[in-house]
């Protein structure tokens, strides 16, 4: 039987210790800021006020005040799985608050104040470096794999497809073979930043106008933060969309004449994405390799098969990687660690149609020394 694994940020917090729980990520990000120890090039101090701005938010928004201002279904889902989450959690400080979290309190806040694009875009991205600096804890992060003990490494050698959530490359350094990184990687490059992209041969290619710096590529990768997983998995299908709809086009283009005039027309538009979209069109024509940046990795849990590990993720994140697991029929049984029993009850409600196999988290660890 293939053994798969889904490994979550409980493996590095396990080894690495309190430094990447939730409260000790923010407050480092705090802590950047106050000691100037941040590039200021690529995100500013104030960005610690805007920080603060939706932290003060917050109880409005858990009491409801921030109801109506969604605007979408994944919206009003995140919302009211945000309120149920924190309904009796005391928050008396920001890292009470899940740092994902803070990013619908991010676009909720601005749409209260009718703050738009290009700033809402712009607040965004440097709140994202803000935590992302954090998270790499000035690559700290990535020797985390050095406390692995051999026991570990041998359970992690066992599985013949390993993927992850997290950002660094522990495991494939622990293990010397490949690992999916679901969610982005902070080796890997973003395609707007990456020099190489079919996006970057566009005309307007971005990284032209990006603060791109190399010294900083963790702050530049297509590593993904969200609240929401919906939104993590069209952010991770849309490459792929957009592959298919540009290879159509260029297909029709070469075989109908009237089609390929009217694209050629899209070259002096005043729309930038029409323009982008012709500038696409022609280059795949000329060169059918060329495709946008994908993460394979949704896909690749689709057509899974046989037994799937998940170790280090709680039950009550990520549900779109569940929800892709409860859709794939060739799976044959799970095995779940979980780190307390209300993580078993979730999971078994979720998955009641399969048979799981539940371990203790705790005495696992336990067992490896």
């Amino acid at each position: 039987m293939e053994k798969n694994i889904i490994i979550g940020n409980g493996v590095i917090v396990q080894f690495g210790g309190v430094a990447y729980t939730n409260g000790e990520i923010i407050k480092r990000a705090i802590a950047n800021i106050q000691r100037g120890q941040h590039p200021t090039h690529l995100y500013p101090p104030e960005i610690l006020e805007w920080f603060n701005k939706l932290f003060d938010c917050f109880s409005e928004l858990k009491n409801g005040r921030f109801d109506q201002l969604t605007a979408t279904s994944y919206e009003r889902e995140a919302l009211d799985c945000l309120k149920e989450r924190y309904r009796y959690k005391k928050v008396s400080s920001p890292n009470d608050i899940g740092f994902e979290d803070y990013f619908l309190i991010h676009d909720l806040f601005c749409r209260k104040n009718r703050i738009t694009n290009p700033e809402q875009f712009n607040f965004r991205e440097l709140l994202r470096r803000f935590f992302l600096d954090s998270i790499f804890n000035q690559g700290e992060i990535q020797n985390i794999f050095l406390e692995f003990p051999n026991g570990f490494v041998n359970f992690l050698k066992k599985h013949q497809n390993i993927f992850t959530t997290n950002y660094d490359k522990n495991i494939e350094m622990a293990v010397s073979k490949p690992v999916v990184h679901l969610h982005g990687a902070f080796h890997t490059l973003s395609e707007t930043h990456n020099p190489d992209s079919f996006r970057n041969k566009i005309s307007d290619h971005p990284l032209s106008n990006s603060d791109y710096d190399p010294s900083y590529k963790h702050l530049f990768s297509d590593a993904l933060l969200s609240y929401s997983g919906d939104l993590k998995a069209y952010s991770l299908k849309q490459p792929d969309q957009a592959n298919e709809g540009i290879k159509k086009f260029a297909e029709k283009a070469e075989t109908d004449p009237e089609i390929k005039r009217q694209i050629n027309e899209w070259a002096n538009s005043d729309n930038e994405i029409v323009k982008n979209m012709h500038d696409a069109i022609m280059l795949k024509i000329q060169d059918p390799k060329l495709s946008f940046q994908i993460n394979s990795g949704l896909g690749e849990l689709e057509d899974l098969k046989g037994e799937i590990c998940i170790l280090g993720l709680s039950a009550n994140n990520d549900n779109h990687l569940f929800q892709i697991l409860k859709n794939n029929q060739y799976v044959e049984h799970i095995e779940y660690y979980f780190f307390d029993e209300s993580e078993k009850t979730i999971f078994d409600r979720m998955f009641q149609d399969y048979r799981i196999i539940f371990h203790n988290v705790k005495s696992f660890w336990a067992s490896l020394n």
